[in-house]
């Protein structure tokens, strides 16, 4: 019960971080990138942990071991990520990509969460600047069982459902 409660605290924590990276209109320019993440964890019944990103040249990439929420550089984190044989076109990718300056500009809408046993649903974007060597971190969305986070911006949304509609076919 106690490492339940220093994960979801972890993963509130680093979301509501995230959210105090607002800056101007992100510009996207060649050579930067773009990684959509998907996670969820749940610990009700056993361990239960999906964790995947799209990176910017639309492969699709699994997590080996269980994350450090607030551990290594993101950049070290995506490392023990493995290639899967699946890969999103690149049209969805540029127009998915083509998004993310906005919708990283929504406002959010955050409930208390009162679900029992649900765990956590994660959707972030991750952009890292061609003349930066970290990674800046965008909450989407966050759903658990102690707290609602969304992004209500349109583009957000998109992103969102996009995912959510590749998730049950991905790793």
């Amino acid at each position: 019960m106690n490492n339940y409660f220093k994960t979801y605290l972890g993963i509130i924590i680093f979301s509501f971080l995230s959210l105090t990276q607002c800056e101007d209109k992100l510009r996207l320019e060649e050579g930067d990138i773009i990684i959509f993440e998907y996670e969820y964890e749940n610990f009700a019944w056993g361990h239960q942990h999906i964790h995947w990103i799209i990176d910017n040249d639309g492969y699709v990439r699994t997590e080996i071991d269980d994350p450090a929420y607030l551990g290594p550089p993101i950049r070290e984190m995506f490392d023990g990520f493995i290639i899967t044989s699946d890969t999103i076109s690149k049209e969805d990718i540029e127009y998915y990509q083509k998004l993310v300056p906005d919708a990283i500009k929504g406002d959010f809408e955050s409930n208390p969460g009162n679900r029992a046993d649900f765990g956590a649903v994660v959707f972030n974007v991750y952009v890292k600047k061609s003349d930066e060597d970290s990674y800046h971190k965008y909450l989407l969305s966050l759903q658990s069982d102690v707290l609602d986070s969304i992004n209500t911006h349109r583009d957000a949304e998109k992103i969102v459902q996009w995912m959510q509609e590749l998730n049950p076919n991905l790793p």
